[in-house]
């Protein structure tokens, strides 16, 4: 297979069937892998920031900077639902749960909500005072929540990022806070057994970045590298746990899971995020200036 190109893009996600790609650029694109053309082009609100597929491939949730939430029907692109929610900031990415019938998401504001896919309505949710939600990790029925407390009069910096660990449902159980933080988190990514957690951060004291890879339930670092970002920071495990895709500031780094040896590397400009379909075999490069769709193969090393 050729190079798919996708233009500006940003945030990228496989259908579960890897015959379709989603693609958020200037507006959200659904693309067919075999025919290489749009199937459609649809724009539910500005600012889009962020999509998911649900587990069954046929609807695809998109979230936008100020917390609005679509859910748009994967075969039309018609939009299925719009939830207008108060602005309360873009915040973490949104997730579909396991069954598919509804929704997880954070925001700026620090409120971890749970809505209905069907009506929207709002079935749990839970207020963090003075803090960010970040991002959401969601693997079966486990949940990792990153937080990120807020600068207060108080203090010329803010308390270090931490990390929650839910079961599902998560409205009958209390999470556990992991027994790791950070002074400077940029990005997390749970890889798909549920046990490793790879963080990229800043070195406290210099101007440097590491990506390390942490065991969840002893909180070994089992291994860490230095790492050079500019226009993106996203990380993305291959479904098969071999695999942690990076994004940095010359392109793509490909690293093996276990033990941080470089495996592969794609070089191009203005690197944004990065997706890899469900059979390992094609991977999404997202770029400011130009994404595109390339064969994993091609991005390993040849030694």
């Amino acid at each position: 297979m050729s190079p798919l190109k996708i233009k500006i893009s940003y945030c990228a996600q496989f259908g579960p069937d890897n015959k379709t790609c989603v693609v958020i650029g200037r507006n959200l694109v659904l693309w067919d892998i075999e025919t290489r053309k749009k199937i459609w082009e649809v724009k539910p609100f500005t600012h889009l920031s962020n999509c998911s597929f649900s587990p069954n491939g046929e609807l695809i949730a998109v979230k936008n900077t100020s917390g609005n939430i679509a859910i748009i029907d994967r075969f039309s692109g018609k939009i299925n639902e719009e939830f207008n929610i108060k602005p309360k900031g873009e915040g973490s990415n949104i997730v579909f749960s396991s069954d598919g019938k509804q929704l997880i998401d954070g925001s700026w504001s620090g409120l971890l909500e749970i809505r209905e896919v069907s009506t929207g309505i709002v079935c749990w949710q839970k207020q963090f005072s003075n803090e960010m939600v970040r991002r959401i990790s969601h693997i079966n029925d486990l949940l990792i929540t990153e937080h990120q407390p807020k600068t207060t009069e108080l203090a010329n910096y803010p308390e270090n990022a931490y990390f929650l660990k839910w079961v599902w449902p998560i409205n009958n159980s209390s999470p556990k806070r992991l027994l790791f933080d950070f002074p400077f988190l940029y990005f997390s990514s749970l890889n798909p057994s549920g046990n490793h957690l790879a963080v990229v951060s800043g070195i406290k004291g210099t101007i440097e970045n590491q990506l390390s890879v942490i065991d969840i339930e002893s909180s070994r670092v089992i291994w860490t590298i230095p790492v050079v970002f500019g226009t993106g920071c996203n990380l993305c495990w291959s479904p098969n746990g071999e695999y942690l895709a990076s994004v940095q500031k010359e392109g793509f780094d490909f690293y093996n899971g276990s033990d941080g040896t470089l495996a592969g590397q794609h070089q191009m400009e203005y690197p944004s995020g990065v997706a890899f379909s469900s059979d390992c075999s094609l991977i999404a490069c997202c770029s400011w200036k130009e994404g595109l769709i390339i064969p994993f193969e091609r991005v390993i090393l040849k030694i």
